[in-house]
């Protein structure tokens, strides 16, 4: 399995950048679950109905990953989204020798 700690990091950094209008959700559909790709999506649409956009790209700032059980990893992290600081929870479990994103969770 890839390091989980990149990984979160970086599929987490392109689901944001998916949610302001940056990057087309199409992008990720193999890394999240169809569910978490629908709320991505969602947010995505909004995001270009809205017509603007953001002021500075979405920013990664820390990421905490934890391993309650062999597969199964959860994130934490914080982030700059739309000029601010925002936590957000991330759960990917190992399927075929990759990462998928099966929660996402943004505060």
């Amino acid at each position: 399995m890839p390091d989980p700690l990149a990984w979160a990091h970086q599929v987490l950094l392109a689901a944001l950048e998916c949610s302001v209008g940056v990057r087309t959700p199409q992008q990720l559909t193999r890394w999240m679950t169809i569910d978490v790709h629908e709320r991505v999506a969602r947010r995505h649409k909004v995001a270009q109905r809205r017509g603007r956009r953001p002021v500075d790209r979405p920013q990664v700032r820390r990421v905490r990953v934890t391993e309650p059980s062999d597969g199964v990893v959860e994130a934490s992290a914080l982030v700059l989204l739309d000029g601010r600081l925002r936590a957000v929870a991330l759960r990917l479990n190992g399927v075929d020798g990759r990462w998928l994103m099966t929660e996402l969770v943004i505060g």
